[in-house]
């Protein structure tokens, strides 16, 4: 599989990743507040950076399990195993919204929807 995202994936993305500004992502609670960095890797609270993956972001693997409302997503600089939770937050609906990043080159690499 490579294919490029949906309107409706974009918009999954921007919405946590635009939490990184406000301060409203959660990352699992392993946020260091003073830096705005995630404990042990080098990810910035700065979403600009993210945000301008979108354009070339492309899903590798997927999982969508409509009738459980799951919609997981592995995009093409997802690691063996080297991801990061860097948002915890939610979608319009009430579903958790979870964005990884690789923790080696900071890419974006996994979004998950529950």
């Amino acid at each position: 599989m490579n294919r490029e995202l949906t309107e409706n994936e974009i918009s999954w993305l921007k919405r946590g990743l635009k939490t990184l500004a406000t301060g409203e992502y959660d990352a699992n609670g392993r946020i260091q507040l003073r830096s705005g960095h995630v404990i042990g890797t080098a990810l910035s609270r700065n979403p600009s950076f993210y945000l301008a993956q979108l354009k070339g972001l492309r899903v590798v693997e997927e999982s969508i399990i409509e009738e459980e409302g799951v919609h997981w997503l592995r995009f093409q600089h997802c690691g063996n195993g080297t991801s990061d939770c860097m948002v915890t937050y939610h979608t319009e609906d009430g579903r958790y919204l979870l964005i990884m990043v690789d923790r080696r080159s900071l890419m974006i690499s996994e979004l998950e929807i529950v």
